[in-house]
């Protein structure tokens, strides 16, 4: 099963920073880390129950904002208006553990053309 990926964060939202964190499975987590605009982070989710969240900018809601993600991994995504946050991660699957291991997020302000 493929359960390891480096996901790279690319924020196209103009004027706003977003904060990252990789909540690692059963409790804990690494350092926050702020990617600016028009610029790429990048975090690695180690196992299935590890998240990537990532927090809209202060006063965003995250309904307004386009989210898109490119993996081959299956991935379990889910969204919550309340907290301004997205949360990323992989879920149980039938792929081999050598399936690419790289997990592309681009956040904006529309969908890309």
């Amino acid at each position: 099963m493929a359960e390891q990926a480096d996901v790279f964060l690319k924020n196209n939202l103009q004027g706003y920073s977003i904060n990252a964190t990789h909540m690692i499975a059963g409790g804990g987590n690494d350092p926050t880390i702020s990617i600016p605009d028009g610029t790429e982070g990048r975090l690695y989710l180690g196992g299935i129950g590890d998240a990537i969240s990532i927090d809209s900018p202060t006063g965003l809601d995250t309904k307004m904002f386009w989210l898109g993600i490119k993996s081959d991994l299956d991935l379990d995504i889910t969204y919550s208006r309340t907290d301004n946050t997205w949360t990323i991660k992989i879920k149980s699957n039938e792929l081999p553990p050598e399936v690419p291991t790289t997990v592309n997020v681009t956040i904006g302000t529309n969908e890309p053309q």
